[in-house]
């Protein structure tokens, strides 16, 4: 879109605003409305042109909503996604909040494995529960180890050191994602909304793979940020 259609667009958008603003006034203020429909260009009165604003559904409907995520009843976290987006989708974005959010991880850490349970279009309750007994592959030290591992071997699986620095962050990402699953030997991809640089995507699916892979929560986002860090050193010693 150019730039004068985009500017068109909005004078249109404002001006739409401005009319209905003053056709809703004329009941209360009926003298300064006609004063105001006349300057925006409108001859013979209200009477004559002006129509009362009809309603739109479509257009009041929001594009994105706010979750917000409780623990023991009280609002722990905040995020954002479309609203009507599924339950299974807003649990998933409830666990990658509490890995990256302090305030939120700080009620889960060392706890049993947290159960997200959403209530469609409204929030998601994070309860404390047992989890289940098969899943107990992946824990803290576990998880510190499976990043030494990776930084350890990271050389082999560099091909092109020379790189851009995003390029880098992704390699040394999808290493970690692939030793992550090679742990934990599952071939099931946790719900994932593909939004966010491929970046951001693969913290995501780590964070929710050692969340469904672990009988207790741990948060891998500090893990994960210590790595990438030596990561880049690391392939910035290789070009």
């Amino acid at each position: 879109m150019s730039r004068e259609k985009a500017f068109a667009g909005e004078y249109f958008a404002v001006r739409e605003g401005l009319e209905a603003l003053v056709v809703m006034l004329a009941p209360f203020s009926p003298h300064i409305a006609e004063e105001m429909w006349e300057a925006l260009g409108h001859e013979g009165g209200m009477l004559k042109s002006a129509r009362w604003p009809q309603f739109n559904s479509e257009l009041a409907q929001e594009d994105i909503k706010e979750f917000p995520v409780l623990t023991n009843k009280k609002v722990r976290g905040r995020f954002y996604l479309p609203p009507d987006s599924s339950p299974e989708m807003l649990e998933e974005e409830a666990i990658v909040l509490a890995d990256r959010d302090e305030r939120l991880g700080k009620w889960l850490e060392d706890q049993e494995r947290p159960h997200p349970k959403a209530v469609p279009g409204s929030q998601v309750n994070i309860v404390i529960g047992q989890g289940s007994g098969d899943r107990t592959k992946l824990n803290k030290e576990i998880f510190t180890r499976l990043v030494s591992d990776a930084l350890n071997d990271l050389s082999r699986a560099v091909i092109n050191p020379t790189m851009d620095l995003e390029a880098q962050r992704e390699e040394a990402l999808r290493h970690l994602y692939s030793k992550l699953l090679a742990l934990v030997g599952s071939g099931e991809v946790p719900l994932v909304t593909l939004q966010g640089s491929t970046v951001e995507n693969l913290k995501r699916r780590i964070a929710l793979y050692s969340f469904h892979h672990s009988a207790s929560f741990f948060r891998t986002e500090p893990l994960v940020e210590k790595y990438v860090a030596k990561a880049l050193d690391l392939i910035g010693g290789m070009s």
